[in-house]
């Protein structure tokens, strides 16, 4: 361990771990607002291994790696260790069962994962009765944060995620706390650029956790107990935090909530005039191929 501080400031390089399915694609969008991109190193390996990703980024030579302000990505806690420059930590989390059941929907959605038919040919039960062991779902949030890449997860790799989120991480947001999360990164990390944000990867068609039969929920409750008590744990430190604050928080937030939903609106409008302009612009070319 080298170079590291829980407390951010200028001159730290920011890493943030991105675990799947806890919001992290539109928080990286907030991100790369924050920062040079010429400063940036990201990587969003397809499905491959953290310790894969780990072994590339070492790869680069340490005159490319203190230039960084920024990392992030799918990486495990611990790549603190491959930068020559101090640097903090931040991520989000999401209530365990929650994550699982966006998971199996996103997986069904996309043909590419190694899971994909699997996902498509079995229910949800199924599914995660058959790969919970693998390292992509079992417990994934605790291994993210322990910085463990092996086979079994206790209660020690546990003891370990919670030991760096309270002494390495700057801030420890919460998917269904996200608004006040980005404040919270706002206000610690000293973002100068607005982070107005509307919604990436997010799924329409999904059934609710609440929707999940007791049977079912004590399955999937069963195969991630130790990611239920990292969650819990970690909304611990985020009430902490908020509570730092106090009425500023709220004032902010109510500021912020405004503002974002005008930016959202914008967005949208924009969103659907490209889409329109796209649909125009191929009519035209159609009917031009037409024509003799």
């Amino acid at each position: 361990m080298k170079n590291f501080s829980q407390t951010p400031k200028p001159e730290k390089t920011l890493i943030f771990v991105h675990i799947p399915k806890t919001a992290g694609s539109t928080l990286s969008s907030i991100l790369e607002r924050q920062y040079d991109p010429s400063k940036t190193w990201k990587f969003y390996p397809t499905y491959s291994s953290a310790r894969e990703s780990f072994n590339y980024f070492q790869k680069l030579p340490e005159s490319e790696r203190i230039k960084f302000k920024l990392v992030s990505g799918h990486i495990y806690y611990g790549l603190h260790d491959l930068l020559p420059q101090p640097s903090t930590y931040i991520t989000m989390l999401r209530d365990p069962i929650d994550r699982l059941v966006s998971s199996y929907y996103f997986i069904r959605r996309h043909s590419t994962h190694p899971f994909h038919q699997d996902a498509k040919s079995m229910s949800l039960i199924d599914f995660f009765s058959c790969v919970e062991r693998t390292r992509g779902f079992n417990n994934c949030q605790v291994r993210f944060l322990a910085g463990y890449d092996g086979d079994s997860v206790n209660e020690e790799v546990l003891s370990l995620a919670k030991q760096n989120l309270q002494s390495s991480f700057a801030v420890v947001g919460l998917q269904e706390k996200f608004d006040e999360s980005i404040i919270l990164m706002k206000n610690l990390l000293g973002w100068h650029h607005h982070f107005f944000y509307s919604k990436k990867l997010v799924s329409k068609k999904r059934p609710a956790k609440e929707k999940l039969s007791p049977a079912e929920l004590k399955i999937m409750e069963k195969h991630n107990e130790l990611d239920l008590e990292l969650y819990e744990y970690a909304r611990k430190i985020f009430r902490a935090r908020v509570s730092e604050l106090g009425s500023d928080l709220q004032r902010n937030l109510k500021f912020f909530r405004y503002f974002n939903q005008l930016y959202k609106s914008y967005s949208y409008f924009l969103e659907s005039s490209h889409q329109v302009q796209k649909k125009i612009q191929s009519l035209l070319h159609n009917s031009n191929d037409g024509i003799s």
